[in-house]
């Protein structure tokens, strides 16, 4: 598993005009990264509270989390910096 760095310019040049217009009827997320501020609180809502099995522990700074046995359908990091402050209004996060 690595991580490398996404030329998001490039990325976002790629939809040329088109502007979002939500999800395509039929799509599929197949798992889900959360920025996280504390592993360990992470840990409490997501495996604990929640019940996500744990199934890959050890990897730097990013336990990964799953349903049914399939390699990770969630991963909690911390890659934005430990104690990471919450994201802000017009920030990309989950919402109620």
């Amino acid at each position: 598993m690595a991580t490398g760095p996404i030329d998001v310019g490039s990325l976002v040049d790629s939809a040329g005009s088109t502007g979002w217009s939500g999800m395509p009827a039929g799509a599929e997320v197949g798992h889900v990264h959360l920025h996280v501020g504390a592993i360990d609180a992470a840990a409490a809502v997501y495996s604990e509270a929640l019940r996500f099995d744990r199934t890959v522990w050890q990897y730097p700074g990013a336990p990964f989390l799953s349903a049914g046995g399939y390699h990770h359908h969630l991963g909690t990091n911390t890659w934005a910096g430990d104690g990471a402050i919450p994201p802000g209004e017009g920030d990309a996060r989950l919402v109620e």
